[in-house]
Formats: C-alpha cells, sequence, structure tokens
C-alpha cells in the first residue's frame, strides 16, 4: 500500500506539504499495526527488486518537528488556535481516499492522528472499491482526491517498467497527475535500451526523481512472514591446492538459496553446485574470494551474507636429492637431480645448487 498525492489538487500539489506529510507520517507504526514484517521502503520499488535504487533517494524518517517547520516556512501557521493550520484563509484541508477495508480503516485513523499533530486537517472517505477503481471514479475518472491510499501488484522480477510508468505523465495509470518531462524522458530512455544492465541507473535516477518529487509515499508490503535469515559461514583461511568447501545456514523459512563469487582478487575459480548449502572450489593458487549466499522464501523476501575465503601461497616440498655417492675425478661432469611438490597449480619455481 502508498499514499499517492493528487498532483493538480491545491494543496496536496504543494510540495512543502507533502513533504511534511512525508515526514509527519509514522510508517514505522503503520507497519506495526499492519504488516509487521514489511520493509520500510524508500522508494516506488520494493528493496528487493532488481532495479530498486540503492542511492540518491531522499530519505523522509519520521520527524513530526521537521514537518511542522516545513509547513510554517511554507506560511501554513494556525492564526486562529483551532489546532489546523491556514493560509491566505484557506484551511489546511486534504480529502483521503481509500476503500473500506479494516486495513485501511487502521492506516488511515493513524494517519489522520499524524496529520492532527503537525496541523493538518484530514477527511477520510471510505470507498467501496467498485466505487474508488471506477473507471469515472475519483482516482481514474474524475481525479476529485487530495491524496489516494491503495496497492499496486509488484514482481520483483518484472521488466516491463510498468511501476515507472505510473508516473508518467501521458499513462492511464497515472492517477494521481504526476508530470515530470524530466521522469519521462529517463523512462524513455530505459524502454529503448535492451538488458536490465543498461536499464538499470536510467530506472534508479527516475526513482529519485519520483521521491523528490513525492508523488508517491510508500507505506508497507504485505508479507505475511518473517524474513529468510542467511549465514555464510565464518570466513576461511586456507592453503593453495586445498578443496575449499562453503558451509552455509538460512532459516527453515527458506524456499531456495545460492551461493555466488562477488569478489575474486586471484585466478578464476568454479564453484560446485551453487544452489547447495555445501558447494566447493579448488583454490588453485592464492588470492582473496568473496562468495554471498542468498536464500529466499516463499513469498520472495531474500536475506543474504558473505563470506571471505583467503588462500595463502604454501612453499613448495623438495624431495630426495640423488647424486653419486662414490667419489670423482677431477673434471668429471656430475649429474645432480631432485623432486620437488607444489600444491600451487600456478606457481613458477625456480631452483638453485650449491
Amino acid at each position: 500500500d502508498h499514499l499517492t498525492f493528487n498532483m493538480t489538487d491545491p494543496i496536496a500539489g504543494e510540495l512543502a506539504v507533502r513533504q511534511a506529510i512525508a515526514y509527519g507520517t509514522d510508517r514505522a507504526r503503520v507497519i506495526a499495526a499492519t504488516y509487521p514484517y514489511s520493509p520500510l521502503w524508500d522508494t516506488y520499488l520494493p528493496p528487493d527488486h532488481w532495479a530498486h535504487a540503492t542511492s540518491g533517494v531522499p530519505q523522509y524518517d519520521f520527524d513530526p518537528q521537521l514537518a511542522r517547520d516545513i509547513l510554517t516556512a511554507a506560511g501554513w501557521v494556525d492564526e486562529d488556535g483551532d489546532g489546523v493550520r491556514e493560509k491566505n484563509g484557506v484551511r489546511l484541508h486534504i480529502d483521503y481516499y481509500t476503500t473500506w477495508a479494516t486495513l485501511r480503516a487502521t492506516v488511515s485513523q493513524i494517519f489522520v492522528e499524524n496529520m492532527a499533530d503537525i496541523g493538518i486537517e484530514v477527511e477520510v472517505f471510505a470507498l467501496s472499491p467498485g466505487i474508488l477503481f471506477a473507471s469515472d471514479g475519483p482516482l481514474f475518472g474524475t481525479h476529485e482526491f487530495g491524496i489516494a491510499q491503495f496497492a499496486w501488484g509488484v514482481d520483483v522480477n518484472d521488466d516491463t517498467l510498468f511501476h515507472g510508468e505510473i508516473f508518467e505523465s501521458q499513462s492511464e495509470n497515472n492517477v494521481g497527475l504526476y508530470n515530470n518531462p524530466a521522469a519521462d524522458g529517463l523512462l524513455a530512455e530505459a524502454r529503448a535500451l535492451g538488458t536490465r544492465a543498461e536499464k538499470l541507473l536510467y530506472l534508479q535516477q527516475h526513482q529519485a526523481l519520483v521521491m523528490t518529487d513525492l508523488a508517491t509515499l510508500p507505506l508497507f508490503q504485505r508479507i505475511e512472514s518473517p524474513p529468510p535469515v542467511a549465514d555464510a559461514g565464518p570466513d576461511q583461511t586456507v592453503g593453495e591446492g586445498t578443496v575449499v568447501t562453503l558451509s552455509g545456514e538460512w532459516s527453515s523459512n527458506a524456499a531456495a538459496y545460492h551461493w555466488e563469487v562477488v569478489e575474486a582478487v586471484g585466478p578464476a575459480i568454479v564453484l560446485s553446485e551453487p544452489d547447495t548449502a555445501t558447494p566447493n572450489f579448488t583454490a588453485f593458487d592464492d588470492g582473496v574470494y568473496t562468495f554471498r549466499l542468498t536464500v529466499r522464501n516463499g513469498v520472495g523476501a531474500t536475506a543474504s551474507d558473505e563470506v571471505v575465503v583467503t588462500v595463502n601461497n604454501v612453499a613448495p616440498t623438495l624431495g630426495v636429492i640423488t647424486a653419486p655417492s662414490g667419489p670423482l675425478a677431477v673434471n668429471t661432469a656430475v649429474a645432480i637431480s631432485a623432486a620437488f611438490s607444489d600444491p600451487g597449480l600456478l606457481d613458477t619455481h625456480t631452483a638453485e645448487i650449491d
């Protein structure tokens, strides 16, 4: 669930008001009252989505005093002492539309209390889904709302850009009427590219822009069970030539797991059976390797842990030296040989006899 702001509304369309709402909404309390296992989203994509922005996105931590300061600086002041701010004779009043579901009533009650604490008056309209989402209803038809609370389904492996297109100016799903040509341009650039790696930068910049403009405020993700726990085991130090076995553990609610090499300083290695608990590899030469174990539960939540394996050089072992044992005549050529072994298959060697 999230809040969609009507960018054409005379109140919700003001950035300072949206910023105050974002800082003034106790989303941790909302999560605790609805889906306690939900992560706190900082953009319109979930944290485990392949395109989730990991930097550049503003953080709207709960800070009601900052919310009050923003409103005051924007000219919204409670002049008559009734608890509701005004500006130019207009009360800071917002119409909040959602469905009549019990879950939404829980959220809207918290929201009304949070907003009253910073001087915003909220009127809740709890409608049947058939009315709220009708083609001629307040969201997709008339757009006569200040804030709407509802949910979009999300697939963390989705490549269609649907969740970005919700904020595209010409999209029929852009119920908040968000319009930023720069954001549209980023989506167009991403749409023209083929691979995820090529699209990623544009989609991350799009998230940063949408969240800076505050077209939406994520509330919670409907996660019924706790996220999984991953343990990649302790770091290891081994000698070259060793067959190294990784040993992972995870919580009982993990449905799938996978190992991968995330950094290799040294010769390439091949990890056997990466989808098992104990894959192994042969350390052909000295180096440092970082492996990541990722586990996923049945509803798509993931957890990761990393382990570092340091492979040290091992000195060669000298075998028996073979040489004539009896006396020899002066100037006689003598053949001396020796064998040695080295577990480092890629090591090079020099030998001296003195």
